[in-house]
């Protein structure tokens, strides 16, 4: 591991997700920033689907979601996916049966009159479902103008959509008793804030990969250190102040949103993370020709003439 690696491990251990950076307590000086920002062009489009196998009984939703898996499996491949950006998540269960769920069954049951009504709904809600979360990336087109590069990026997502990884049209082995409960209870879902709906399962959200690499941000850092460095220096001259060398007091890489991007089905979500073996920062964006990042440092000079 380089001294870069070593130093972006350090500073991992004490960032949030969307701010990396270390500090430390500064003596009695002057403390300014610098910046140096980054548009980076995304290399891959992510895709993300929750597929969701629901049936009477936890045996029968197993059988129909291994299905859909492996049928999605098989379109990805077509699709020419990268296979080892593939992942599936762990299995987890959805059904009618939660605690959120069965609250919102005895309001649908009170809305509905009580009594025999009432009954009856909960008679039919005995279907329960299993969900897995697939994530899978695509190559994005490379050496061509941002025009072609949204034509083609366009062209994919349609692809992808028109595929319905998460057999959406496929129906699933319940009644249509259980199937219209299913779908008014996301409803109701929605309406009262909780955080699962089964009306947003299956539709695939994009997003677009880029990498800030350990150049890149080296590069970053010393830009930003030398403006820094002439803010304090400034300040010192301005002021007669006799001040030591300036010294680095924190690195750090954040993300901003891209601007005037806002597309169904595409996350708004801009994530940052950082891979200290590498030196690299990978950054989720909601645009599919740019990830806007910022690397910014904080230096310090302490004054000589205190002491």
């Amino acid at each position: 591991m380089n001294l870069h690696s070593r130093t972006l491990l350090w500073l991992a251990c004490f960032c949030s997700p969307f701010s990396l950076a270390a500090q430390t307590n500064p003596d009695a000086g002057i403390t300014e920033n610098g910046h140096a920002n980054f548009s980076i062009q995304p290399t891959r489009l992510q895709v993300s689907v929750t597929i969701i196998g629901r049936s009477s009984d936890l045996t029968k939703a197993a059988a129909e979601i291994n299905k859909r898996i492996e049928t999605s499996r098989t379109l990805l491949k077509e699709l020419k996916a990268i296979q080892e950006s593939i992942v599936f998540s762990k299995p987890r269960l959805s059904g009618t049966n939660s605690p959120e769920q069965i609250q919102q069954m005895s309001q649908m049951a009170f809305e509905y009159g009580g009594g025999a009504r009432g009954s009856e709904m909960l008679a039919q809600s005995q279907s329960v479902a299993i969900e897995q979360s697939l994530v899978a990336q695509w190559k994005l087109p490379k050496d061509e103008t941002d025009l072609e590069s949204l034509i083609r990026i366009n062209e994919l997502v349609q692809k992808i959509n028109d595929a319905d990884l998460a057999g959406l049209k496929q129906p699933q082995p319940v009644s249509d008793a259980q199937l219209e409960l299913a779908e008014e209870m996301g409803a109701m879902m929605d309406e009262y804030g909780y955080e699962s709906s089964v009306q947003n399962l299956g539709e695939p959200s994009f997003s677009y990969v880029a990498i800030l690499d350990s150049t890149q941000f080296e590069t970053g850092v010393a830009e930003s250190f030398a403006t820094a460095k002439r803010k304090i220096e400034s300040l010192a001259n301005a002021t007669d102040a006799k001040i030591g060398p300036v010294r680095l007091l924190a690195a750090k890489v954040s993300q901003t949103a891209a601007k005037d991007y806002n597309v169904y089905n595409h996350s708004a979500e801009n994530v940052l993370s950082a891979d200290a073996e590498t030196g690299e920062y990978k950054l989720i964006s909601s645009h599919p020709l740019e990830a806007n990042c910022t690397v910014t440092v904080t230096a310090h000079a302490v004054h000589q003439d205190i002491f």
